[in-house]
């Protein structure tokens, strides 16, 4: 299952999307296109997905501008 989402972070406004499936950790990472993309156990909730991208902000827009 897929969800688009934006979360304002200290760095701006990162739009991700979330994908929810038979993982164990949390994983961040940026596709070919530049897009973000988070997947996570199909149990986690999506506030803690948020707060992952919140906290994850400055090391995103680095690897996105650059």
């Amino acid at each position: 299952m897929e969800q688009l989402r934006t979360v304002d972070t200290s760095h701006g406004q990162i739009t991700y999307t979330l994908v929810r499936k038979q993982v164990k950790n949390l994983n961040l990472r940026i596709d070919g296109q530049g897009q973000v993309i988070l997947s996570v156990p199909i149990r986690c909730p999506a506030e803690r997905a948020d707060q992952l991208i919140r906290e994850r902000g400055e090391w995103l827009r680095r690897h996105l501008e650059g």
